[in-house]
């Protein structure tokens, strides 16, 4: 530590004659341990994108939070943000290589999602990827197809 810091008790150490330097946030009231459960799946779903930005994919912090958000949100009843939630988690998955638990993912995600709806084709995608991956190539190009096709000329 720098004499600077210790000069100034910004580690929370003793300063000068023995005394202790103040602590950050001493004093504040304990935050609250709960949050309402909509509040909290808008908190999980905020939290994910720095998560992945300073972490990566492949973080087992962001892939926690992921699954966080989706156990939540099903039982919320939110469809939405549980499919965004298997979106995510499958991408987390898949790069860490765990592709069985990517392809159950998407397929999962695949059967809770409208056929016409926009999502459709990013699930696809998400499906025949991680079936090409575990060496079912023709249902993997099934399902790329399909994404292809969804896609309508929209570049992911």
């Amino acid at each position: 530590m720098s004499a600077q810091v210790r000069r100034h008790g910004l580690g929370g150490e003793r300063v000068g004659d023995g005394i202790p330097a103040p602590r950050f946030g001493a004093g504040l009231a304990p935050a609250r341990t709960r949050l309402i459960p909509g509040r909290a799946l808008a908190v999980l779903e905020v939290m994910a994108a720095p998560l992945n930005a300073m972490h990566g994919y492949s973080s087992p912090e962001l892939q926690a939070v992921l699954e966080r958000t989706v156990r939540l949100a099903e039982s919320l009843g939110r469809p939405e943000s549980m499919v965004g939630g298997m979106a995510a988690l499958w991408a987390s998955r898949f790069v860490q290589w765990r592709i069985a638990d990517s392809y159950q993912i998407a397929t999962s995600a695949l059967r809770l999602i409208d056929p016409e709806s926009e999502l459709s084709g990013p699930a696809h995608f998400a499906v025949g990827g991680s079936a090409v991956s575990l060496g079912m190539p023709a249902a993997g190009l099934r399902h790329l197809q399909v994404a292809a096709q969804r896609a309508r000329g929209a570049v992911w």
